[in-house]
């Protein structure tokens, strides 16, 4: 039925067969505005009412809070799990496939880290930051599952935005019966659902989780970010629990409110094309609670009523007129008159900019002109200090390549180094262009020419050391790749020292430092957001230096990257090197006692004579890696992957291998007497001719493995031919209770008779045997 009149509703609801009670209209300034009733006893009755008393009470016109909340949470859910499943499934292919052929990352992928990283503070994606290509590997597998993470809540998001802006609900709405209207009593809009999610709920909520997360000293913790996002959207919808129409703040931003979706088609579709006594469309309704009782009935309460929109006061109806002749021609005045200081300022601000330039020029011109033999050292000095210095330095540069002379040659390195660190790339030039002259003349009998461009070569170094060692810190992404700062061949004295130097996220790929001494130096540092761990670490680069002889004592190369680098003979005690990256290294002969290599990635890295004592590799990656006749007594190696790995006549003498994964690894002729091999993998370990006494194998795997010749005890110096002879009774014992020889290679009679006697596991041990 059609409804025109302002007690329609109660027509309606007789209509349906409901007692209507009382009904009263609405006046506002003596104009009627709308209609209230009064809802009798029995009508639509309280659940949790008290059944002895007859009393009304409320029809709840918007959704349940639970429900709305869960309705909420389901929806965040979704479109969370959208994203991380993918992404974890692919993170885990990534990290557990060892075969199989690996693809590059796909670009799409590698942009969204790369946009990603700064966002949430995570570590670089990739930490060659030289504009060299540098590239991720991944399983095909993982490219399609980190493609789907990116799409899959993209696409849900956006078909959830649609749903909810044309029909006021999304699937998990509907499900608990929940709809979303605009204040007009219609559905939201493509707009105002874009503003309730993105802006209101996302964007505020969210939001200001993460500006907490941020600038509160959470980072990088992002559990901790996940927390503050979760609570922000909960306290977000809890905020309808005190509102009095019962709206969550993303509703109060855009504009819509939460509703039964039963309820509101019964209550507003009486109202379509409805018009009210006065004539005007009756177009937007609100449906709201009332929370007085009337003095028509004190123990009723009212019911919704349905209101037309709030006429605009008369007060503010001049803002609504034009504006007057007076104050757009005063607007029109200061307009012009800010543009035109303005122009006067920028006009009088470039004059003065030029004239400072025509001053610099011809200064920079007498200097030139001053070049005579007799002043040229003072015009040299001078041109390092220009306020534009650019031309000055390349000019200081060129003349640094061709100067004979001595003083002059000194005066030339100290402009420079007045300049500053913008001198740095112009060094570097010069560096390797000297250091090509003297390749040249590697095999000239010109013996003077040589010695002139060894000194203008160290020249170059000398002044390229002063400024790391004046300027230490500042210098992030410096790039000396490919500088020689090693000694010379020849007699030429100079030895690069940069001892307790903060030389992190330098460039130095490629570069000659053999012999130098970074004692205490710092390789690796925080960025501009001061925490480790993070996007803007500063990151040294020493992929394929020479490093030979080198000094680096307690230095601090934490993640430095010193893939294929020559490190021969260096000296790397007490250094942290922990998840370094040294893939292909050299570390012969190098000196490590105490050193931290924890998590370092040392795949086919030579450590052939190195000196390991007490050296911490926990957790590394050294798969491939040759480390023949080294010395590592006591070193740490639990859960480590050394994999494939050749030790042969190796001392690891009380060595912790807990855990660690040493299938088809080469222990042929090692001393590994006190070696911990708890719990760790040996299949197809080459044990020959070593020595296990009081190794501990306890938990061990020993398939395949090669046991010929091994011994299992200290031989006495008396009896050398006995093989097995314990030096005390009880020494060995339960250093073999419960592990499994059966798959055990060429072992002979006198090894099984010794393994049965100390609790290991044989086909043919005896029921009967005893301890030795």
């Amino acid at each position: 039925m059609r409804i025109c009149t302002e007690l329609g509703i109660v027509e309606a609801l007789s209509d349906r067969g409901l007692d209507t009670g009382k009904a009263q209209r609405l006046y506002y300034h003596g104009r009627s505005i709308g209609v209230k009733f009064i809802r009798p006893p029995g009508l639509f009755p309280d659940k949790k009412a008290n059944p002895e008393r007859s009393q009304p009470t409320e029809i709840e016109t918007k959704g349940s809070i639970w429900r709305r909340g869960a309705a909420s949470v389901l929806e965040i859910t979704l479109l969370v799990a959208s994203a991380l499943g993918p992404w974890g499934a692919g993170e885990y292919l990534r990290t557990h496939e060892a075969g199989g052929d690996r693809v590059p990352l796909h670009p799409v992928l590698a942009r969204a880290q790369d946009a990603i990283a700064p966002i949430l503070a995570l570590p670089r994606p990739c930490d060659d930051r030289t504009g060299r290509s540098c590239v991720e590997r991944v399983p095909p597998a993982t490219n399609l599952l980190w493609m789907a993470a990116i799409v899959a809540p993209v696409t849900l998001g956006a078909w959830q935005l649609y749903a909810l802006g044309k029909t006021g609900q999304t699937l998990p709405k509907r499900w608990f019966r929940v709809e979303v209207l605009a204040v007009s009593g219609r559905t939201p809009g493509l707009l105002r659902a874009v503003v309730r999610e993105l802006v209101g709920r996302w964007g505020m909520g969210v939001g200001l989780a993460y500006c907490l997360w941020r600038y509160g000293g959470a980072v990088p913790d992002l559990t901790l970010l996940g927390a503050l996002a979760a609570g922000s959207l909960a306290l977000d919808s809890l905020n309808a629990c005190f509102d009095r129409d019962r709206r969550a703040l993303h509703d109060r931003v855009a504009g819509t409110l939460a509703i039964d979706a039963a309820l509101e088609s019964f209550y507003t579709s009486p109202l379509q094309n409805c018009t009210g006594t006065q004539g005007d469309p009756l177009d937007r309704v609100k449906i709201s609670q009332a929370h007085r009782s009337t003095s028509m009935d004190s123990k009723a309460k009212i019911s919704p009523a349905l209101v037309p929109l709030e006429q605009v006061p008369a007060g503010i109806h001049w803002m609504r007129r034009p504006l007057g002749w007076g104050l757009a021609l005063g607007i029109g005045l200061s307009t012009f008159l800010v543009t035109w200081m303005g122009t006067q300022i920028y006009v009088e601000g470039q004059q003065t900019l030029r004239d400072r330039a025509e001053r610099e020029r011809e200064t920079f011109l007498a200097l030139v002109e001053k070049f005579a033999p007799d002043e040229r050292q003072g015009a040299i000095l001078a041109l390092g200090n220009l306020d534009a210095p650019d031309a000055g330095i390349q000019l200081l540069a060129d003349l640094l390549g061709l100067e004979n002379d001595g003083d002059r040659l000194e005066a030339i390195q100290q402009a420079l180094v007045s300049s500053g660190p913008r001198a740095l790339p112009y060094l570097k030039t010069a560096n390797q262009a000297v250091r090509a002259d003297l390749d040249a003349l590697r095999y000239s009998a010109d013996t003077a020419q040589r010695q002139m461009v060894e000194r203008r070569l160290q020249a170059t170094q000398r002044a390229i050391a002063k400024l790391l060692k004046i300027h230490s810190g500042d210098l992030d992404e410096i790039d000396l790749n490919r500088t020689h700062l090693g000694r010379l061949d020849t007699d030429a004295a100079f030895a690069l020292v940069l001892e307790k130097t903060d030389l992190s996220g330098i460039q130095l790929r490629g570069a000659r430092l053999d012999g130098a001494s970074f004692r205490g130096s710092l390789f690796y540092g925080a960025g501009s957001d001061r925490r480790f761990g993070t996007f803007d670490d500063r990151k040294a680069d020493l992929t394929a230096s020479t490093l030979t002889d080198a000094d680096l004592r307690a230095a601090f190369l934490s993640q430095a990257i010193l893939e294929n680098t020559d490190l021969q003979r260096a000296n790397l005690s007490s250094a942290n090197l922990s998840q370094a990256k040294l893939n292909r290294a050299n570390l012969s002969s190098v000196r490590a006692i105490d050193t931290d290599f924890q998590q370092a990635t040392l795949a086919e890295a030579t450590f052939t004579g190195a000196h390991l004592g007490e050296a911490n590799f926990a957790g590394a990656q050294l798969e491939g890696a040759r480390l023949t006749r080294t010395e590592a007594v006591g070193s740490n190696w639990r859960a480590a992957s050394v994999m494939r790995t050749n030790w042969q006549d190796a001392d690891l003498t009380t060595a912790d291998f807990t855990q660690a994964n040493l299938q088809q690894a080469n222990f042929s002729s090692a001393q590994l007497n006190g070696a911990d091999f708890t719990g760790a993998n040996l299949q197809q370990v080459n044990f020959q001719r070593a020595d296990l006494s009081a190794a501990v194998l306890r938990g061990a795997t020993l398939d395949g493995a090669d046991f010929q010749g091994v011994n299992f005890t200290v031989s006495s110096s008396s009896e050398e031919v006995d093989f097995i002879k314990p030096s005390s009774e009880s020494e060995g014992v339960d250093l073999l209770t419960g592990v499994n020889f059966n798959s055990v290679r060429n072992l002979d009679d006198r090894q099984i008779e010794y393994i049965c006697a100390r609790g290991g596991i044989h086909d043919l041990c005896s029921p009967g045997a005893e301890s030795w």
